[in-house]
């Protein structure tokens, strides 16, 4: 096999960003309106954030 292929197989580069940039949004959603934007963040993000832990 190539000498390449020596990382773990569950581990891709892309997640840890694009959780970083969830987790930004969500922190900038917070700080510039309360609860209102927030809920709806929270409805289309937690079912892609508990999938991508899974």
């Amino acid at each position: 096999m190539s000498a390449t292929s020596n990382a773990p197989p569950t581990y891709f580069p892309g997640i840890d960003w694009l959780k970083g940039m969830l987790i930004l949004g969500v922190v900038f959603v917070h700080t510039l309106s309360g609860s209102m934007l927030e809920h709806i963040l929270y409805a289309f993000l937690m079912p892609v954030i508990k999938g991508s832990i899974h």
